[in-house]
């Protein structure tokens, strides 16, 4: 089990710049905005699923990496996003409204920095080709 403390130090230590990342696609912003859901759901008391917090890790790798197919990181946060929303249904319709919206700004765009609350890093740029989708 991850523990509140453990989240807040992922928190602190892991998150980004999601606009500078992938300003196109908002993949680091639903990745922002997972992050901040899974945070939510481990305040809330209740226990993210298992291997979670290493799939939100490895997916921030793979999106500053600039290595992967953006049909592949896709795929990944979508299989994140019904991991959280398994749990996130426990805590009512207005958390499960509140993360969809959040969701729907990541997706069109319209996310701010002030709509999750997550420390700011600088990001890793790396070259190399994309990688062809595997998902």
């Amino acid at each position: 089990m991850v523990k509140v403390v453990e989240a807040k130090h992922f928190s602190d230590r892991v998150w980004f710049r999601a606009e500078q990342l992938n300003r196109s696609n908002g993949l680091g912003w639903k990745l922002a905005v997972l992050a901040f859901l899974a945070e939510k759901i481990l305040r809330n008391g209740h226990t993210l699923p298992r291997g979670v917090v290493d799939q939100l890790r490895l997916a921030k790798a793979k999106i500053v990496s600039g290595c992967y197919s953006h049909c592949e990181l896709e795929c990944e946060l979508n299989q994140l996003e019904a991991k959280l929303f398994s749990v996130i249904v426990e805590l009512g319709s207005e958390e499960v409204d509140r993360g969809l919206d959040l969701l729907s700004k990541a997706a069109s765009g319209e996310i701010t920095e002030g709509d999750i609350n997550h420390s700011i890093v600088q990001p890793i740029i790396s070259d190399c080709t994309t990688n062809p989708c595997s998902c």
